[in-house]
């Protein structure tokens, strides 16, 4: 069983290299332009909920409210609920810059959580 604190650090560790990729656009869809982000793509409001929510969802694994911590099924629903929502309520033709910026919001939130 490896411990929170190591859980944590490997947290920190993807997030961050998962924020490199994203910014430089050597992801998976790295040839798409639509993948990667540039300040003229950037909407402030997907990159601040984005943020929040990490930062909310890492507090609260942190404090094991809900039970979080020890429950997968918890946290997965938990990660899942705010995301998809995000994600469906934007329209068809900005979905996927949207997902972008979300997700870089969330990379930076859980980032700067963890430091």
């Amino acid at each position: 069983m490896i411990s929170y604190r190591a859980q944590t650090v490997l947290d920190f560790l993807l997030h961050l290299f998962g924020l490199y990729l994203l910014i430089s656009g050597k992801g998976l869809g790295g040839d798409r332009q639509d993948a990667t982000v540039s300040v003229d793509t950037i909407h402030p409001l997907g990159v601040l909920a984005g943020g929040l929510w990490a930062v909310v969802f890492r507090l609260c694994c942190d404090r094991n409210v809900w039970s979080l911590r020890s429950s997968k099924l918890r946290r997965i629903l938990a990660r899942q609920s705010l995301s998809g929502y995000w994600i469906l309520r934007n329209q068809t033709g900005e979905k996927n810059q949207m997902t972008v910026n979300f997700n870089l919001g969330s990379f930076i939130g859980t980032v700067g959580y963890r430091l």
